[in-house]
């Protein structure tokens, strides 16, 4: 078992350096100027750093947010400079994002060449074992992190074709894997990959390039659980099992799970910069990646096992 470990840790080193030199490669970057790009999610993690970051590069950025008059978008107000546009939008609203469409429209300074990126950020996350998530959690999960996409993706492809730019979609390390107590983020985020993929191939005969990002254990740099929710999730959990899940499984068992949890949030990378970096390159590169991995060695060597070795010994690996 241990020299199958070592030689899958050396064919990933391998392609990993490889990877790495290919990004060294120059590849020209296009310039900002009278570019426009559409982030989703700015409210707090990637979107919000994305927003400022691209801001500062120059270009014209449309930040939505699900609470245009929160914390978040009042941050950006005072952080970036006065080309950067406000703007409400709930990816799951369909009035929303039709009339996100327009203020676009209304503010691109070069109507005629559209808009150069569309950046699928916004999305939600939760945990919990498969008979511990009701349906409406499942539905509330997909409806943000896959039909929202989808949504904002067909209302601004008009135009992104027309600019022949880019579309750069969020995944994520557990898009392509599974683990346990998380199906219900998994099923979205391989929705995601199905979804990106097949816009890739439809694309390419407009010159539309699509991306996507796939970040690793980011939790603790992003805030996307705290305390409160985590501890919200797992009342409403409870609360909604029937009375044979909750014998199965025992409060007891669950509660370990639920601290769990609290720990996991605190883990990870806590700088959101790899990621920022990938999102940038993939909107201002003259030939973008297909897929960025801002992931830990430990799921490129899970993920490598999964798709090129027999699922018998994966189960027994990891």
């Amino acid at each position: 078992m241990i020299d199958l470990m070592l030689i899958v840790g050396i064919l990933v080193a391998t392609l990993l350096a490889w990877n790495a030199l290919n990004r060294l490669l120059p590849r020209g970057h296009v310039d900002p100027q009278n570019k426009a790009i559409m982030v989703t999610g700015c409210d707090t993690g990637f979107g919000h750093a994305l927003a400022k970051r691209l801001d500062s590069l120059g270009f014209t950025v449309f930040a939505a947010c699900l609470n245009s008059k929160g914390l978040g978008a009042d941050k950006l107000r005072s952080e970036a400079s006065s080309k950067l546009v406000i703007m409400q939008m709930d990816v799951t609203n369909d009035d929303e994002v039709l009339a996100a469409v327009e203020t676009v429209k209304k503010h691109i300074a070069y109507p005629e060449k559209g808009l150069w990126g569309l950046v699928n950020n916004a999305g939600l996350s939760t945990f919990g074992a498969i008979e511990w998530c009701s349906m409406d959690v499942y539905s509330r999960l997909l409806e943000v992190n896959l039909c929202g996409m989808i949504r904002v993706t067909r209302a601004f492809l008009p135009l992104v074709r027309k600019s022949q730019g880019r579309v750069v979609n969020m995944g994520s390390a557990v898009g392509r894997l599974a683990v346990p107590d998380c199906s219900c983020y998994c099923v979205s985020k391989y929705g995601v990959e199905g979804f990106s993929q097949c816009l890739r191939y439809e694309m390419r005969k407009f010159g539309v390039d699509v991306s996507i990002i796939e970040p690793g254990h980011y939790i603790a740099a992003t805030s996307i659980y705290s305390e409160d929710s985590v501890n919200q999730m797992g009342d409403s959990m409870w609360k909604s099992m029937s009375d044979e899940v909750r014998n199965a499984y025992t409060k007891e068992y669950f509660d370990s799970r639920v601290q769990g949890m609290h720990y996991y949030r605190t883990m990870g990378t806590k700088d959101v910069s790899p990621v920022i970096n990938s999102l940038v390159d993939a909107l201002m590169s003259k030939k973008p990646q297909l897929r960025y991995e801002n992931k830990e060695l430990y799921w490129h060597i899970r993920l490598f096992s999964i798709l090129h070795l027999p699922e018998f010994i994966v189960e027994k690996i990891f």
